[in-house]
């Protein structure tokens, strides 16, 4: 009578270990990435709520001008002659 082959044992506990192991290595690998994903996205969360107080104390300390519209974050050019019009030959 002929019988399919088949492995021995210790084939099938060495084969079994190995992809044991390779599994536990991959559910190692997606937990530490969620947890690096969730101190991400915490830092994110105190980035914004510093940002948004920061707006906050800034609309806060601004001086009330009698109703008037006060220029704040006013940038000097670079250069004292960035603002500087040149004459452009054939122009009117």
């Amino acid at each position: 009578m002929n019988r399919l082959p088949s492995c021995d044992e210790t084939t099938r506990r060495s084969e079994l270990a190995v992809f044991g192991g390779l599994g536990l290595a991959v559910v190692m690998m997606v937990s530490l990435a969620l947890v690096q994903t969730a101190k991400f996205v915490a830092g994110s969360d105190r980035i914004a709520a510093a940002l948004s107080e920061r707006q906050e104390s800034l609309a806060n300390t601004a001086p009330a001008g009698g109703g008037k519209t006060v220029a704040t974050n006013v940038v000097s050019p670079a250069s004292p002659r960035a603002n500087v019009r040149t004459a452009t030959p054939g122009k009117v």
